[in-house]
């Protein structure tokens, strides 16, 4: 039995049958065999069984990563992602590869990336103000209806503009892939301290999106008069409703996410296999 660098190690996965519960579990046996002590992080001692693990796995696809990397955060521990998704631009390591992987890998040969995250404090006209950080991204959009939205930026006190369309993104270089990419935005790489500016569905096609410096401080606020509120949310947990008079803050977080990577792991192989960069049609129907 070889020595691991993790002896620790802390499951998280969805509940219930199905493929990702008994990935989960085969993930448990195997780490077991490899000399590691393996739970799940499920039911009452989750939060234990967090703490004193040393390496948190994740099994499902990039939505569990961005669930768990709030836990990763919060207790200080590095995650890797077992895909079972569908892109797996977070949990790269695939369910026909852990048992291959995993022992050069608990060995310590992994790649290491700290991932900026966002922080999101928005103002209420009473009590104490909500906060949440992001690894992906903080989206303000309309909250109902199919009025436009307003929503003017600021980026250091700077007026950057008044914007008018469905919505707002603003995203760290790991959201970069997510909803903003899909808005027109541009994909950053993730070593970059940057904050990818993207408005939703513009109504001026001049609109465009902007990359400021990881360290400016981002506001958002609703003009007077605009008639409409805005739904913010952070990697798509509700943090509450914008509304005129009220200020949506977003800065860089002080913490990181240290992410783990298998030892050949290449971001840019990564966005060839999962965009499909340089297939055409006939490559990609074939698979």
């Amino acid at each position: 039995m070889q020595q691991t660098e993790f002896q620790r190690v802390a499951i998280l996965a969805r509940e219930g049958p199905g493929a990702i519960a008994q990935a989960a579990a085969e993930l448990a046996a195997h780490l077991r065999r490899l000399g590691c002590a393996a739970a799940l992080a499920n039911g009452p001692d989750s939060f234990s069984t967090l703490k004193e693990a040393q390496l948190l796995i994740v099994v499902g696809g990039d939505g569990a990563m961005l669930r768990a990397a709030q836990a990763a955060v919060k207790h200080g521990k590095p995650l890797l992602g077992v895909n079972l998704g569908r892109l797996g631009f977070l949990a790269d390591l695939s369910k026909q590869r852990f048992e291959s992987e995993l022992a050069s890998l608990l060995g310590g040969q992994y790649t290491c990336e700290k991932r900026m995250l966002l922080s999101a404090r928005m103002t209420r006209r009473k009590g104490r103000g909500l906060r949440a950080a992001a690894l992906n991204d903080v989206v303000a959009h309309r909250s109902g209806g199919a009025r436009i939205l307003e929503l003017s930026t600021t980026v250091d006190g700077r007026h950057i503009a008044t914007h008018r369309g469905d919505g707002f993104i603003a995203a760290t270089p790991t959201g970069s892939t997510a909803y903003a990419m899909s808005c027109g935005g541009p994909i950053v790489d993730p070593r970059l301290d940057a904050t990818v500016m993207v408005p939703i569905c513009p109504h001026k096609l001049d609109d465009r999106p902007l990359v400021i410096p990881g360290s400016a401080k981002l506001a958002l606020s609703i003009p007077a008069n605009a008639g409409a509120s805005a739904a913010v949310t952070c990697d798509g947990i509700d943090l509450g409703i914008l509304e005129y008079g009220q200020t949506l803050r977003i800065s860089r977080s002080s913490s990181r996410l240290n992410l783990i990577h298998p030892s050949d792991y290449n971001y840019f192989s990564m966005l060839r296999e999962k965009l499909n960069w340089g297939k055409g049609p006939a490559t990609q129907n074939s698979g």
